[in-house]
């Protein structure tokens, strides 16, 4: 027994070891529960610049950048919005079973691709923008 061969620390050391690889997280869970939040908080932006903008306007009209920074990073219930995304999905993650399809981590994360990709683009636009305005 390793509690006898390194004395009473180290088997208290190995027991904690043990209830946290059977009910706490590891490194794989806190990657796959910042995943999840962000993924969940990404397509959660989309949604929200929909619904807020874009729903009612006419084809091919323009939104300024302003308005969106507005509604995203200059709006405090958006980064209230991601801070309980990723506390949701360290909740959702942790109540999982500890054996998780690998498929399902694999579809997130090319999914999360989207909402990066209009983050990326964002961010070109709005450079070029700037360049422009000079």
């Amino acid at each position: 027994m390793e509690g006898q061969k390194f004395g009473l620390g180290a088997q208290r050391h190995v027991d904690c070891e043990r209830e946290i690889g059977q009910h706490g997280m590891d490194s794989r869970s806190d990657f796959q529960s910042a995943l999840l939040g962000a993924w969940l908080f990404g397509f959660g932006t989309i949604a929200f610049l929909y619904f807020a903008v874009y729903r009612n306007l006419p084809r091919n009209t323009a939104v300024a950048a302003d308005i969106l920074t507005r509604l995203t990073s200059e709006n405090p219930m958006w980064w209230a919005a991601l801070a309980a995304c990723l506390v949701l999905g360290c909740a959702l993650v942790g109540s999982w079973p500890r054996k998780s399809s690998l498929g399902l981590w694999i579809v997130l994360g090319v999914t999360f691709l989207i909402p990066v990709g209009f983050l990326g683009m964002f961010m070109i636009i709005a450079s070029k923008a700037r360049e422009a305005a000079k």
